[in-house]
């Protein structure tokens, strides 16, 4: 993806958002977006916006661990993988 196409690109992944924040796969690719545009702090604040909608999506999580990790943040992306393991909808696994 260009950087001229940054714009463009993120306001059609954002109005899809709009219109069904219940998927996933969006929300990663928005952030996955923000990362390839070396916008880091933008795609994890992507990832943390998705677990406020989602906050049981284990992709979001295991994807918000991993770029805490990029950026160093060693502590945080364990509270987050800990938290991902809290959820009860996972206690049988």
């Amino acid at each position: 993806l260009r950087t001229g196409h940054r714009e463009g690109a993120v306001a059609r992944i954002r109005a899809q958002i709009q219109r069904d924040r219940t998927q996933v796969a969006t929300w990663l690719l928005l952030a996955q977006v923000h990362r390839d545009l070396g916008q880091p702090n933008l795609a994890e604040g992507a990832l943390r916006e998705g677990l406020a909608t989602l906050p049981r999506a284990v992709g979001l999580w295991s994807a918000l661990t991993h770029a805490l990790q990029r950026r160093g943040a060693q502590k945080e992306a364990l509270d987050a993988l800990r938290q991902a393991d809290r959820d009860p909808a996972r206690a049988g696994w």
